[in-house]
């Protein structure tokens, strides 16, 4: 089946090949830098979201624009102390016979940081 080069300006969205509807999602993308892979799946009916945002990933690297970082991975305690919560939860593990629980490491972590004169983490 031969494939025209320039599809016909009444052709739906729907009934355009998926590599049509890509170059289109990622063109949408390039004009509106604003807007998320998702919303250009949603416009043209792409079936694949992970497709556009992938190439959309590479068609932004080649362009040398990143997406700028607007976090990190918060440290809120420092190695010497977060070598001694492991060895707390060690510790606690063989002489206790259980595993110290998430809550249980969170507050020891609380109490380090009280200790330093600073405020408790968030707890998420």
């Amino acid at each position: 089946m031969a494939r025209l080069s320039n599809l016909p300006k009444n052709t739906l969205l729907r009934n355009m090949p998926e590599k049509d509807k890509l170059r289109e999602a990622i063109q949408f993308l390039k004009a509106n830098p604003e807007e998320t892979p998702a919303t250009a799946v949603r416009a043209y009916c792409v079936r694949n979201e992970d497709t556009v945002r992938k190439a959309w990933q590479r068609k932004r690297k080649k362009m040398g624009t990143v997406r700028v970082q607007k976090g990190g991975q918060n440290k809120i305690l420092r190695p010497d102390q977060y070598a001694a919560l492991i060895q707390y939860a060690v510790s606690y593990a063989i002489n206790g016979g259980k595993e110290a629980t998430k809550q249980i490491i969170y507050n020891c972590a609380i109490w380090m940081r009280t200790e330093d004169n600073k405020t408790a983490p968030s707890w998420k």
